[in-house]
């Protein structure tokens, strides 16, 4: 009979396909044709779904006792950027790159022995950075609050922006207690400003430093 196919065999070869063989007659004009087939059952690996990276941290430095710059934790990564930072000491806020949407001249409550520092009248204080100006945004900023006017139970937070000007969170109020306090924040994809926020309007930060 033509095209009866016969003597089947099966086989299962190393990789789990399988193959099988058998005898057809006339299937390729002749009585003796032999043919064969694989089929492929190795089960296919599926693929590894592609995450998104981690958005980098944002690592804040919150109420650290300060007394000079060698205080700053932000003084870690000098090496990869130097910090630029501002004293007062020649009257203005003249820093390269960065802007006070609030503040004066005061010439107390310095870091320095009988210097000057940045006095704020209302309860918020934002710093502007100007990447153009700069070359890049900074990765570090941070202030030291010298002076608020209810100290027993003066706070502040802070607020860090990204460089399109999205916020990356609000710090919970930290109570002062006494000495000078540092406040700083650290982003490595650049920050734009930053915000502090006390619970007074009258108190004073010093050495601006950003980087």
């Amino acid at each position: 009979m033509d095209n009866e196919q016969a003597h089947v065999s099966v086989t299962m070869l190393d990789n789990s396909d399988i193959a099988i063989v058998w005898d057809s007659d006339n299937q390729d004009g002749s009585e003796k044709g032999v043919f064969a087939q694989r089929f492929g059952v190795t089960p296919t690996t599926p693929p590894v779904p592609q995450t998104a990276p981690p958005s980098p941290s944002v690592f804040h430095h919150l109420n650290h006792a300060y007394n000079s710059l060698q205080d700053s934790p932000l003084e870690e990564g000098a090496s990869i950027a130097p910090l630029r930072v501002e004293t007062f000491e020649d009257g203005v806020l003249d820093t390269l790159g960065v802007t006070a949407s609030a503040g004066s001249l005061a010439s107390s409550h310095s870091i320095e022995e009988n210097g000057n520092s940045w006095q704020v009248n209302q309860e918020s204080l934002t710093f502007t950075f100007d990447g153009d100006l700069l070359g890049a945004l900074p990765t570090r900023a941070g202030v030291a609050v010298t002076d608020i006017a209810n100290a027993d139970i003066g706070t502040v937070a802070m607020e860090t922006f990204d460089s399109q000007g999205i916020s990356l969170g609000v710090t919970q109020p930290e109570a002062l207690g006494t000495g000078d306090r540092f406040f700083g924040v650290e982003y490595e994809r650049g920050i734009s400003k930053v915000t502090f926020t006390a619970n007074s309007n009258d108190w004073n930060i010093d050495h601006l430093q950003y980087g």
